[in-house]
């Protein structure tokens, strides 16, 4: 029984580091977010949204409302915001999954949010 959990937990380790590897470039994340309203769901289940504006400036509903600035990096994008984080700016990256859903996710790999784009 033991041999076949290890198994089976190593083929959905596998399977799902393949899956978040699989990161967009800063170009295809301004195609894909800039000027859209992003809507997500962090692993505690709490709905946020967020938007990065053409020019720069960035918006939330998160913390009873923030304001912000982003900028794209070379693995994906860095937002500051003036309550959350107390302003200090944090970089992400963005993976693709199957059946169009996204990820924003930590430079280190760790799961942020799941991601709906409007």
């Amino acid at each position: 029984m033991m041999k076949k959990f290890l198994v089976l937990t190593s083929i959905l380790t596998a399977a799902l580091g393949a899956q978040a590897n699989d990161y967009l470039n800063p170009e295809e994340v301004r195609t894909l977010l800039v000027g859209k309203k992003v809507l997500g769901r962090v692993p505690s289940g709490a709905m946020f949204d967020f938007q990065m504006n053409e020019d720069g400036t960035s918006s939330t509903s998160a913390a009873g409302g923030d304001t912000g600035k982003w900028r794209l990096n070379d693995e994906g994008y860095c937002v500051s915001w003036v309550k959350i984080r107390k302003g200090s700016e944090m970089c992400f990256k963005v993976t693709k999954r199957k059946l169009g859903q996204h990820f924003v996710v930590y430079p280190d790999g760790m799961h942020v949010a799941l991601v709906r784009i409007d």
